[in-house]
């Protein structure tokens, strides 16, 4: 993992971890269901899409710089891009 300023490491663990405990539960609930699927199933289909859309709008968010320090991310000039990628986001979770 590359050494980056600021908290750049810590968010991208964070989402790793959260994408990882996603998909193995998903893969786990539909190993185990085989082929009695419900109305349940459904929505727990449509929750991890929305996961799996907020994961990758992190990712976004961190490759545009979420996580460096304030002045890092002021000189940078990625503060607009930075800010439409986590209006998606926030738009997402709601």
């Amino acid at each position: 993992m590359p050494q980056r300023e600021g908290y750049q490491n810590v968010v991208n663990l964070v989402v790793s971890l959260c994408l990882t405990y996603t998909l193995c539960i998903a893969c786990v609930r539909v190993w185990i269901r085989k082929s009695a699927y419900g109305l349940d199933d459904v929505v727990v289909a449509v929750a991890t899409l929305v996961t799996l859309s907020s994961t990758a709008s992190s990712y976004a968010a961190l490759a545009e710089g979420f996580g460096l320090p304030w002045p890092a991310l002021q000189q940078s000039n990625k503060i607009p891009a930075l800010d439409e990628v986590l209006y998606l986001t926030s738009a997402i979770s709601r």
